[in-house]
């Protein structure tokens, strides 16, 4: 997972092309949780700019089963949004790795109690006065989204580290759970821009320090898998 995230995240080294003179067929490795996948289109499809992240995306909603606008994708250090856009466009080659965030979200029920016959309609409640807009730091930014993360999955972390679920799929489902939610803040900091070396200094600080969160997951559960063998 740290190696993984360096490339897609950290922004050194790259999540482009890993190309294979002998390959048969353009790959991107695309990473959900723990699994990874092997997304595979035509010898040069990708370097000739016929693969968007829209198809991407596309292959990622059939691994997952989650609805395409659900699901989120990061590779070389930025998200990727344009579905139009080619990975060649965006220096993605075959070979890159990519990291994919996809989520369920259960629709709100709109449905209003039922009133009484009689009963007179209840007055519309008043929407509450909108509270003045805080303006953070670039480093309030970065300090926020590290306290977010102990906040979120720092006691389950360390209850999934100390105890992981007997059960296989409650450990997996936990560790997805866990990992998600902390990538949803990871995700934060690559909106946080700074020319000041100071801010960038610490927000790789912050990445590095969240990288290795994951990485201790994943080792806790890799270390239950072997010894469930």
């Amino acid at each position: 997972m740290r190696r993984f995230l360096h490339r897609v995240i950290g922004g050194e080294g790259s999540a482009g092309p890993v190309e294979d003179p002998n390959r048969t067929e353009d790959v991107v490795h695309v990473k959900h949780g723990t699994k990874d996948h092997e997304f595979k289109f035509p010898r040069g499809a990708i370097s000739s700019g016929n693969v968007t992240v829209g198809a991407l995306r596309a292959k990622a909603s059939q691994a997952t089963g989650v609805d395409p606008s659900r699901i989120s994708l990061v590779g070389l250090g930025r998200s990727l949004k344009d579905d139009v856009a080619t990975l060649k466009s965006l220096g993605i080659g075959s070979g890159a790795r990519i990291l994919c965030m996809a989520s369920q979200t259960k629709a709100s029920s709109s449905k209003q109690p039922a009133q009484g016959k009689g009963a007179s309609p209840k007055p519309p409640a008043q929407a509450p006065k909108p509270k003045p807009a805080v303006i953070l730091s670039p480093i309030e930014k970065i300090e926020g989204v590290r306290q977010a993360v102990e906040e979120k999955t720092g006691a389950l972390s360390r209850e999934f580290i100390a105890n992981p679920p007997a059960n296989s799929p409650a450990r997996e489902d936990a560790h997805r759970k866990i990992s998600e939610t902390i990538m949803g803040e990871l995700l934060k900091l690559d909106s946080i821009e700074s020319d000041d070396p100071a801010v960038r200094m610490r927000r790789k600080e912050v990445v590095r320090e969240i990288q290795q969160k994951l990485e201790r997951l994943d080792e806790s559960l890799k270390s239950v898998r072997l010894g469930a063998l």
